[in-house]
């Protein structure tokens, strides 16, 4: 059906047609007049039109002309309306792509978008981004939770790591730690922390403390009856034979009911929230139950539906069966050294399960250090006790001294008592006598045989300093020099020089003997060789024993030659003892790390004791980390003997570390990659724009176009915006109103007919406003007031394009004279 528009358009060009053919005919009939030089009368005119055949055919003009301007109007209104046609199916799928674009950049990655044909490339490219950009969130949603997951799997290990450190020589306070902050942090509602413990076989000390009574002998005051104390000593020793032997029966048959005994158990040292009617003496045999069961497979138990008996959380509520109950092995090394039991209502995933499973690693790795350390502080009591002990026997050594010092005095009154006494000091002791300026008087057999001499000889009138080391020279001419004026008598130990330069440690004692004017006569010098107990202590070494089974332990001079290295080391290592003679402590340490070790080893020999971590490497290239102490041991004179190393393998933990720091770079690479992602969609969003506006760029010439055709009509046209704006203006319509286009374009309507004229409702001004409804595509007689304030009549016909918020008017001008003639 042809629009009000097109039949306008065919009416207005098949008049033109008409009016122009009338306009020849009167021209003809003028021209002919005026050529053929007759009157205007009716014959003449008919006498014409018989000569000249030619005049009907200018009469025909008329149709002709006005048929050629119908054909002609018919085709350009068809035109028209097949640009307008197109103007609106463009503006409509720029809209819909245009809705779409937005719709994704706001996020919505669900909208829709129906493709017109094949030839839409445009909308198949937007279908595809936005699949991509589904894709991408979907995966960019995964993304976020495995991080979120791993983020928080990190920082709970972090949380207990530093929870580990801080309790690290305690176990009841680290497990009621680690419960309650584990509670928390998995969101369960109670838990229990087990660990396993060994029987203990317990031992008597009476033989020690019997042991111990024999060392106290009893003298009188004069210092005879020597052999009643022998005879004593011997019947007590007798005595505690028999006691020894009874309590060593006795002993066997503990130790027999003992081995059936001993085992491992578990011992509840912290809950939380947890029922103790269930565990009321706190203690789990080891095999029983499900806590055993996890202990004896070394395997995670998760239970999702538990009975109603197996155990209540209780709340101000009431009481509830738990969804899920999770018990983990605390287990390192295939070695269980406890086990943690959660029950909650909730059920947990497996990234919540392998998180707990790393901690008990952790904890059991902690649990196994804190157990050697007990370990260790328990031999280094036992050791504490054995040198009490042995400074006990130290001092009863030092009472007999001093009794025996007793006995001389007396023994200077009485002669043959003097000479008795000195014969059983001479067999028993080292015994020497020097003058005031230290020559040597007399020494006997002792003195010869334990500073290697064979005769007397050798030594009578040499002076003491040749038995006294060179580095000790200095402190001992002070104390010569104290006797020698007659001062107070020196007791302690004192290492002497033997003729071979050997040493020689006695437990020695000097004293002046006096004139009866109480000066000096000479000096006497008593002593006891004590050389094997200074060189060596079996029970010391036992507790090195000890040490060296549950550390990692080494020995090394002060540059770095191996001196001695335990079992521990060498398992640690891979290593043979005979693979590591003759090496340096520098071969175990990797190539790039020996400078800063250096350093560490220089600040030792300085006496600056190490304690840190530090990576080894051993046989084949293997890694081993340890957590080393570095510890200098000094002879007499205060110099380095010695450097000790004792360290513990850490190695799973430092891996454990090393695994963490290798995710947080792998979280890193990702987000690099998410980045250049992003940027592959900008990219794609940037080609969109151009795609889009180069489709605007089309719209925009078809708009020229119609534009350019809408100038050339006869009729005035204007057209106005919704803010009432004049957008269009054409020649005609300058040429109606008398104005130039460049004056009136983007100014109000009410420039062109003011409102002061709107009196009559046939006025034009009355209809281009966008506050009122016109009448729309409808012929309108109306008028307006020209420049010299002149009413013209005109026909208008209005017409509306809306698009979305977007409206304008269009006015179709003509004037009634052009219509009537």
């Amino acid at each position: 059906m042809e629009t009000v528009r097109a039949k306008r358009i065919i009416n207005y060009f098949t008049f033109a047609g008409i009016i122009i053919g009338l306009a020849y005919i009167i021209l003809a009939v003028a021209v002919n007049i005026l050529t053929v030089d007759s009157s205007f009368e009716i014959a003449q005119i008919f006498k014409q039109h018989q000569i000249n055949k030619l005049i009907y055919f200018i009469y025909s003009l008329p149709v002709i002309l006005g048929i050629f301007g119908y054909i002609i109007g018919k085709n350009l209104a068809r035109r028209n309306e097949e640009v307008q046609n197109k103007i609106q199916e463009e503006e409509q799928y720029n809209q819909k792509v245009s809705d779409f674009v937005e719709q994704l950049r706001n996020g919505n990655v669900e909208a829709s978008y129906e493709i017109q044909d094949e030839s839409d490339s445009l909308g198949q490219s937007l279908i595809n981004l936005r699949d991509q950009l589904k894709k991408n969130q979907e995966e960019e949603e995964k993304r976020k939770k495995e991080d979120a997951q791993r983020n928080w799997v990190t920082e709970g290990l972090a949380k207990f790591g530093e929870i580990q450190r801080t309790y690290s020589n305690d176990i009841d306070k680290l497990s009621q730690e680690v419960t309650s902050n584990l509670v928390h942090y998995i969101g369960a509602e109670q838990a229990g922390f087990f660990v396993v413990y060994e029987e203990e076989e317990t031992e008597t000390e009476e033989n020690e403390q019997n042991g111990e009574s024999n060392n106290h002998n009893t003298t009188n005051g004069d210092g005879a009856d020597t052999d009643e104390n022998t005879q004593s000593s011997q019947s007590t020793e007798e005595t505690d034979n028999n006691q020894s032997t009874e309590e060593k029966e006795q002993q066997n048959q503990e130790e027999t009911e003992t081995e059936k005994s001993p085992g491992k158990y578990f011992q509840l040292t912290a809950h939380f929230a947890y029922e103790r009617h269930k565990y009321p003496d706190k203690r789990v045999e080891w095999g029983e139950g499900l806590i055993g069961a996890a202990a004896l497979e070394g395997e995670t138990i998760y239970m999702k539906d538990t009975s109603s008996n197996y155990v209540n959380i209780t709340s101000g509520l009431g009481k509830a069966n738990p969804r899920g109950v999770l018990i983990v092995p605390l287990k390192v090394n295939e070695e269980v050294h406890g086990v943690i039991e959660i029950a909650s209502f909730k059920t947990y995933e497996d990234y919540e399960i392998n998180f707990v499973e790393q901690l008990g690693e952790s904890i059991a790795s902690t649990i196994a250090s804190i157990k050697i350390n007990m370990r260790t502080n328990k031999l280094l009591e036992e050791s504490r006790a054995q040198a009490e002990k042995r400074m006990q026997q130290e001092e009863i050594m030092r009472q007999n001294m001093e009794k025996l010092k007793a006995t001389q005095q007396e023994a200077a009154k009485q002669s043959e008592e003097f000479i008795s006494f000195t014969n059983s000091v001479n067999h028993t002791m080292i015994r020497a006598e020097y003058d005031v300026n230290g020559k040597l008087i007399y020494a006997n057999k002792k003195f010869l045989d334990k500073l290697e001499y064979s005769d007397s000889s050798e030594v009578e009138g040499q002076s003491i300093f040749i038995f006294i080391n060179e580095k000790d020279q200095s402190w001992f001419k002070k104390i010569w020099d104290n006797l020698a004026q007659g001062g107070r008598h020196f007791e302690g130990d004192m290492k002497h020089v033997t003729k071979y330069g050997n040493d020689l440690w006695t437990m020695a004692t000097y004293v002046c003997q006096r004139n009866p004017d109480r000066s000096v006569r000479k000096i006497l010098f008593l002593a006891i060789d004590i050389t094997e107990s200074k060189k060596s202590n079996l029970d010391y070494q036992a507790q090195i024993d000890a040490l060296n089974r549950s550390t990692i332990k080494a020995e090394f001079t002060p540059q770095g030659d191996i001196v001695d290295i335990n079992n521990n080391f060498l398992e640690a290592l891979n290593y043979t003892k005979d693979e590591v003679q003759n090496t340096r402590i520098f071969n175990f340490i990797p190539e790039d790390q020996l400078g800063d070790f250096r350093v560490i080893w220089n600040n030792v020999n300085n006496r600056m004791p190490y304690e840190g971590q530090q990576k080894y490497v051993g046989k084949e290239g293997i890694i081993r980390w340890f957590h080393a102490n570095y510890t200098v041991v000094n002879d007499i004179y205060g110099e380095i003997s010695k450097i000790i190393f004792i360290a513990y393998d850490i190695t799973e933990q430092k891996n454990m570390e090393i695994k963490t720091q290798e995710q947080a770079e792998q979280l890193k690479r990702q987000e690099e990659q998410l980045q250049k992602s992003q940027q592959e969609l900008n990219e794609k969003l940037q080609q969109t724009r151009e795609e889009v506006r180069n489709q605007y760029k089309e719209i925009e010439t078809v708009k020229m176009l119609n534009e350019k055709t809408l100038e050339g009509a006869l009729d005035a046209i204007i057209t106005i915006n919704k803010n009432g704006e004049i957008e269009f203006f054409n020649k005609a319509a300058e040429d109606l109103f008398g104005i130039n286009r460049k004056d009136i374009m983007g100014s109000k309507v009410e420039h062109l007919l003011p409102e002061e004229n709107n009196t009559d409702e046939n006025y034009l001004g009355n209809y281009l406003t966008v506050n009122k409804q016109p009448q729309l595509n409808k012929r309108m007689e109306v008028f307006f007031y020209n420049n010299n304030q002149e009413k013209v009549p005109i026909l208008v016909t209005l017409s509306e394009a809306r698009i979305g918020k977007e409206y304008n008017l269009t006015a179709f001008i003509q004037q009634i004279e052009v219509e009537l003639f």
